[in-house]
């Protein structure tokens, strides 16, 4: 019997996922110990801010190469929730919470998948903006005064750590509830066609 595959994730969307996941991990993790350090840790406060920054811009670079390939290769409708994808939300959660066992088909990701990707989108806009802010305050308090207000950007950067926190476990039980083929495309690129 021969196994037929069909490429489900290409090689550009691989990459960029893996990269902001382990940008996203570096960044929360060295956000917090610069924010409240654990005494324990002997890891000089210098390196780990470093460190941030680093990823901090790795993170930046991804992102807008990222955003670059959904439009120039116009495939962004497939992760951007839309109007037109409420109307499918009713039939989405009664199949995730195990109402009905048909999985209606919504293309290459359902739309509470696109939810969480439009919300992640926003979020990295907000971090990233937020970011650039606390990295250089002085560059931007030369344009504008409101620059000044640092505490609110920490804060905006604090809950973009919580949304991604509170977000991915959503985001893998939505891969999981799926089928377990399309998991291994992120690693593999490819799912296998019945």
């Amino acid at each position: 019997m021969i196994q037929l595959t069909k490429l489900r994730q290409p090689l550009p969307n691989r990459i960029f996922h893996w990269v902001q996941f382990f940008a996203v991990i570096i960044l929360t993790f060295t956000g917090f110990y610069l924010a409240a350090p654990y005494e324990n840790l002997v890891v000089p406060m210098r390196t780990v801010r470093k460190l941030h920054f680093l990823f901090g811009f790795i993170f930046i670079f991804n992102f807008i190469l990222y955003v670059y390939y959904y439009v120039a290769t116009k495939t962004y409708k497939d992760v951007l929730f839309l109007p037109s994808d409420v109307k499918n939300l009713p039939s989405l959660f009664k199949y995730i919470f195990f109402l009905t066992s048909t999985h209606p088909p919504y293309g290459k990701y359902n739309p509470g998948q696109k939810l969480l990707f439009t919300l992640w989108f926003l979020t990295n806009l907000a971090t990233i903006i937020s970011g650039l802010i606390l990295y250089a305050p002085d560059f931007f308090v030369q344009i504008h005064p409101i620059f000044r207000m640092l505490n609110t950007y920490r804060v905006i950067i604090y809950l973009g750590s919580v949304v991604f926190a509170v977000t991915v476990p959503l985001h893998l039980y939505l891969v999981l509830t799926e089928d377990m083929a399309k998991l291994q495309a992120i690693f593999t690129g490819k799912i296998k066609v019945k």
